[in-house]
């Protein structure tokens, strides 16, 4: 773990409860990025589905923001990464009715699945040098992952929402990481075809220059299916 990651996680957690001391803040904080932490996010009593949490592996979940009055939350759940991506980048606008700040992930198999993408998540986040890291915790559902993510995966503007759309097709790869980054990322067909602008974004170009229109499905894969690395480099800067 970076130092400067916990440092960032430790001062978040001092302003949110400025009583801890330091070295309290630096425990919590290697303790809330460790890969899993032993939290157990419990959705049993607070939570309803739309979907089933026995959906097939690669499925999403997003919170709604605002239940009726009386009514339980609930998590909607896509197998569809462009109906989540959809959802996932209206939450980010005032007003809308879905919560960004985390989303979940589910899988068919073990939770050995759950800490494999989890793994492959970090890595790439690492690659990318970020300080804000993405966490991640068990539920009760052994085939579900909650993901509190980083802020730089969230937000409404072309080049933002094209990052959600990339993180979701990370999430995919991530069930066939077995410590070999590259036959992950190769093991999806939507990052196959796209590998080129993912080797761009991944070495930190990250910002996206095109349009970005929700309701014509201009994704990561429309935008950047079988364009070659120089083509994908005026689209994707630093």
């Amino acid at each position: 773990m970076r130092r400067e990651c916990i440092d960032f996680e430790s001062y978040k957690i001092w302003e949110s409860n400025k009583s801890l001391s330091s070295d309290e803040c630096w425990k919590l904080a290697e303790k809330r990025l460790s890969i899993f932490s032993d939290e157990i996010h419990n959705m049993n009593s607070t939570y309803g589905y739309s979907g089933s949490c026995a959906s097939s592996q690669g499925s999403f979940g997003i919170d709604t923001k605002y239940p009726a009055v009386g009514a339980i939350q609930t998590v909607v759940i896509d197998h569809c990464r462009e109906l989540f991506e959809h959802k996932f980048i209206t939450g980010c606008t005032t007003g809308h009715t879905y919560n960004p700040n985390h989303c979940y992930f589910l899988s068919s198999l073990s939770n050995d699945v759950m800490e494999r993408v989890a793994k492959f998540i970090r890595e790439t986040e690492n690659t990318l040098n970020l300080f804000h890291l993405s966490k991640f915790n068990r539920t009760q559902h052994h085939n579900v992952m909650k993901i509190t993510l980083s802020d730089f995966w969230k937000g409404y503007s072309p080049d933002l929402t094209m990052r959600i759309s990339v993180f979701s097709l990370l999430l995919r790869c991530g069930v066939n990481y077995y410590g070999d980054y590259r036959a992950a990322l190769n093991s999806v067909p939507y990052a196959v075809v796209t590998m080129p602008a993912l080797n761009v974004f991944l070495s930190g170009k990250t910002k996206f220059l095109g349009t970005h229109q929700w309701h014509l499905r201009k994704n990561w894969v429309h935008n950047f299916q079988n364009l070659d690395e120089s083509t994908s480099a005026r689209l994707l800067v630093a």
